[in-house]
Parts: structure tokens; C-alpha cells; sequence
């Protein structure tokens, strides 16, 4: 996988559409009833995010970055769908003191969780992690994986609360292998796409 970042593009327009996906095997017997397995334990995300344009370097004297090329160089270096790389979900991407696990007196691992409290793996910035409200410090109390993993040192005291603040990435893919755009004005482009799948 790639870690490069989505750019934040000027010209994507607020409008998200992110649509959670779950996946569940259906049987129906010949009487009608069902008999229902859910596959998956927790969600994958779908965005769709319009963009109204995308400008060249030159567009105006305002124009300080080329906005056509990072899209570009992003969906060239990940071949479309086939790689992956990073995203802030307009929705989900900020913790304040979110709970990701609960004290037992032995267990010393715990998964980071984002606010709907699936498992998140790519955070944003270094993450604050406390016990029953006290700031943790890193090495000295724990550590933390390049994918979100903490490990304390000393497992916390049972029922104690564990929980992180700090921004997160989803990770995603392009749900396509064609990117079109149209040329709306010299030096600028737009009126498209760009649809996202996110990874587990």
C-alpha cells in the first residue's frame, strides 16, 4: 500500500456522499424464513466526492499549487484501483477522548477505535492515550505501532477506562480505473467524480 495522503483539493465540493457498506449472506428456506450471516464486523465506507475543478499551475497569480497534477500523480501511482492509500472521512477523523477498551488487570494490547468504534490503524497525529482521565506518556507508559496498536506497560487495573485523542486516516482505494474530467476554463478542469472505497 501507499502511505500518500488524498489531497485537499480547493475545487471538492462539500457534498460528500459516504454510504457504509456491510455484507450479509442470506438463505431462504422454501418456508420463507431466513437464515442470516454477517460476514464482516464492521463496516467498509464508500465515498463520492464531486469535483468542480482542479486548476494548473498558472491559472492566476493566486494558483500556488498545481491542483491537476497532485490528483493525477495520485491516481497514476496507485494504478487506479489497484493500490491503496490515505483519507480523512469528512465524517469521521477527530477523537476527543474516545474509549478503545476497558482495564481487566491483564490484557495489554488495545486496537485505537474511531468514534463509531471500529478499529483504526493510520492516525494523523500523535495520539494523546489516557487511563481513567490521566495522560499516558509514550515509552515510559506504553508504545504504539505504526498501525495503532497500544501496549502498555503495565496492564491497566480492571474497569479501568481507556480512551485517545488525537485525527485519523481511513484507508481507501480508488473504486475505479478511470478518472474523466472535462476542461471547464484555460487551466482548469472539472466536472467529475472521484469515488472511493475504503480497505480493511
Amino acid at each position: 500500500m501507499s502511505l500518500s495522503v488524498f489531497p485537499a483539493l480547493l475545487g471538492c465540493d462539500i457534498a460528500v456522499k459516504r454510504t457504509p457498506v456491510w455484507a450479509t449472506m442470506i438463505q431462504t428456506a422454501a418456508s420463507g424464513k431466513e437464515l442470516r450471516a454477517a460476514l464482516w464486523s464492521a463496516p467498509r465506507y464508500k465515498y463520492q466526492i464531486p469535483l468542480n475543478f482542479a486548476r494548473v499551475a498558472g491559472f492566476s497569480p493566486q494558483t500556488v499549487s498545481n491542483e491537476m497534477a497532485q490528483i493525477n500523480t495520485l491516481f497514476h501511482s496507485v494504478q487506479g484501483s489497484w493500490s491503496t492509500f490515505l483519507y480523512t472521512d469528512p465524517y469521521s477523523n477527530t477523537a476527543l477522548t474516545t474509549s478503545f477498551g476497558t482495564g481487566n488487570a491483564s490484557t495489554t494490547a488495545f486496537q485505537l477505535l474511531d468514534i463509531e468504534g471500529y478499529p483504526i490503524y493510520y492516525t494523523n497525529s500523535t495520539p494523546s492515550i489516557y487511563v481513567n482521565g490521566t495522560l499516558q506518556t509514550v515509552t515510559t507508559n506504553y508504545t504504539i505501532s505504526a498501525t495503532g496498536l497500544v501496549t502498555f506497560v503495565a496492564a491497566p487495573a480492571s474497569s479501568a477506562t481507556i480512551t485517545w485523542s488525537g485525527t485519523y486516516y481511513r484507508q481507501v482505494r480508488f473504486d475505479m480505473d478511470e478518472f474523466e474530467l472535462s476542461q471547464i476554463v484555460n487551466l482548469a478542469w472539472g466536472k467529475g467524480t472521484i469515488k472511493l472505497v475504503s480497505i480493511k
